[in-house]
């Protein structure tokens, strides 16, 4: 079923069971003797009390009743049978002709047949091999079912729900073969960038790929994965650990020792790896599996191809990292985000032009996390989407709060990230979001990071898009060194936004003071609105009001507030006014 060739570990299909429920014995003793020439393991009981004890004890196929026993009627059993264990295929056998009862329960399905008394041998014997028959096709589709449920869809290969049912036999394989099971997870190195730059049906594409090459390489002792996002998991028996990452790492070296051609680009495929080597039987599969995400976590730190063993050192903050990745999931459900909003002020005038939208998270354990821990955690997890969307929908209900309320706080700031830009339909979510509020387009303003990848397809035509709607696009950590400027000048960008380091360089001496004063001049240049980000000291403010930047963003004027200090700060403006 799965790619990934490994031991079968495999339990034998038990043989066909028949349990046949009647109060006379004689009756019971009969049948038993008829179908033990079939092959069926046979239970009989003689009571419906008995029948259940049996059917909680032993996987039966199926059931005969008689209609008419002392406590309880057949159907009424095979009611009871259905509910619990809806599998087994339930027939009645009976000489009274209830026929209502019998009907009422065949519509319901709580039985299949309904044979007389007394029987002709042959009859009886084809009908019940013919149970036998639907009860062999129900659990077919159960197993499709449920190797769907254990199948990832895009590789092929198994998920961590059927890694976490091969682990026992295997470990127990391994123990027989006086060797150790190792938890391996192997993330590919180039998944991040191809789905940012070239996208999802892309990166599926080399993924099922790689699952192929992977599988065809790896023996009978490692049963190999797809966890997700990028990364594999394999299940490794060998003699040690550093036996069996060399033993690994050889194999992904010889499997993609060439440059591989995908979707017209030239990439070399690399693997970061983290490795969990407790070979404790206590361990558990998720104790193992999440001890070698925190390794992988590590080893990713170091750049491409690292490889990292779990051991204490990295507990620590290896968890609080996957602490954070797992709880950012439910962050939005338990109403853990918050948003504070930093005020943007006019130079022409002193005013407050604006608002930026920031979004902070308060942990129950770890108490606030900065976004500048949490948001690439959320990006490689692509949770951003989700919680971007939020961003979006409660800043802009904030705002028309406030507006209704009589306020006028201006344009409305949101960061959107470089993977969201990446889903095509983002501009159809923002309309709806204002349109759902009765925001008016044009006092949305939507930034992206300078590093966001302009010559990306999907990316252009998403601030394409944006900007036919009417929506204002600004350019964020302008002048940290990734733009490409003919890109700049070829979409729809109306505002930069410089970044802080270049206004703190710009005090420090006269060199720095000239790079500021050229990306500044520049920025006017081409015609974009220059918004001043960090601003914190009355030099800063000098240099940045002497250059005409038309918009100052800092500590010097405000830091970022809650909803109620912002009322409070727009309706004092106004009442100046």
């Amino acid at each position: 079923m799965f790619s990934s060739s490994h031991t079968d570990h495999s339990t034998v299909t038990p043989p066909p069971a028949l349990l046949i429920v009647d109060d006379e014995k004689h009756i019971c003793s009969a049948l038993k003797r008829l179908f033990h020439q079939d092959g069926y393991v046979i239970h009989t009981a003689t009571s419906s009390d008995e029948a259940d004890y049996i059917l909680d004890d032993h996987s039966i196929n199926v059931v005969i009743s008689d209609q008419r026993m002392p406590k309880e009627l057949g159907t009424d059993f095979l009611n009871r049978v259905q509910g619990k264990h809806p599998e087994t295929i339930r027939m009645i056998l009976s000489g009274y002709s209830d026929i209502n009862d019998i009907t009422r329960a065949m519509d319901t399905g709580a039985i299949y047949k309904f044979l007389t008394k007394p029987w002709d041998d042959s009859l009886l014997r084809a009908n019940v091999r013919e149970a036998f028959h639907r009860a062999n096709e129900l659990a077919k589709l159960k197993n499709i079912h449920s190797d769907l449920n254990v199948t990832d869809s895009v590789t092929g290969l198994g998920n961590r729900q059927h890694l976490a049912k091969m682990y026992t036999p295997m470990l127990k394989t391994a123990s027989s073969q006086k060797n150790n099971l190792f938890v391996l997870l192997l993330h590919l190195d180039q998944y991040e960038p191809i789905l940012l730059h070239l996208g999802e049906a892309s990166i599926n594409m080399l993924l099922e790929q790689i699952a192929n090459a992977l599988s065809n390489s790896f023996g009978q002792e490692v049963e190999l994965g797809y966890t997700g996002e990028g990364t594999f998991c394999a299940l490794v028996i060998d003699i040690d650990i550093d036996t069996c990452l060399e033993r690994i790492t050889q194999i992904i070296k010889h499997t993609f020792a060439t440059v591989v051609e995908h979707d017209n680009h030239e990439m070399l495929i690399t693997f970061s790896i983290g490795a969990e080597d407790s070979t404790s039987i206590e361990h558990t599969f998720k104790t193992r599996f999440e001890n070698a995400r925190i390794a992988l976590h590590d080893s990713m730190t170091f750049g491409h191809s690292g490889i990292r063993v779990y051991d204490r050192q990295i507990s620590t903050s290896g968890k609080r990292r996957l602490t954070i990745e797992n709880d950012l999931k439910r962050a939005i459900e338990c109403d853990q985000l918050q948003l504070v909003y930093q005020p943007q002020i006019s130079v022409a005038d002193g005013g407050i032009s604006g608002f930026e939208s920031l979004l902070r998270w308060k942990h129950p354990e770890l108490g606030s996390i900065s976004p500048v821990e949490f948001i690439p955690i959320s990006e490689e997890n692509r949770l951003i989407i989700d919680i971007g969307l939020w961003v979006l929908d409660h800043s802009i209900q904030q705002f028309k709060e406030w507006e209704t309320e009589g306020l006028s706080p201006k344009a409305l700031s949101v960061n959107v990230s470089p993977v969201q830009m990446q889903q095509p339909g983002l501009a159809d979510q923002i309309a709806r979001i204002m349109e759902k509020h009765q925001w008016p387009k044009d006092k949305l303003v939507i930034e992206i990071t300078e590093s966001t990848d302009l010559s990306n397809t999907q990316i252009s035509q998403t601030l394409i898009e944006l900007h036919t709607l009417g929506v204002a696009l600004a350019i964020d950590d302008f002048g940290t060194g990734y733009a490409n400027f003919t890109n700049l000048t070829q979409l729809p960008i109306s505002k930069v936004k410089i970044d802080r380091s270049l206004i703190l360089a710009a005090t420090s001496g006269e060199k720095h003071r000239r790079l500021f004063d050229k990306v500044v001049s520049m920025s006017h240049d081409l015609g974009f609105e220059t918004v001043v980000e960090g601003v914190e000291t009355p030099e800063e403010l000098a240099i940045a009001t002497e250059n005409g930047c038309h918009i100052i963003q800092g500590y010097f004027y405000s830091p970022p507030l809650v909803a109620e200090q912002c009322y409070k700060l727009i309706k004092d403006y106004q009442q100046t006014q």
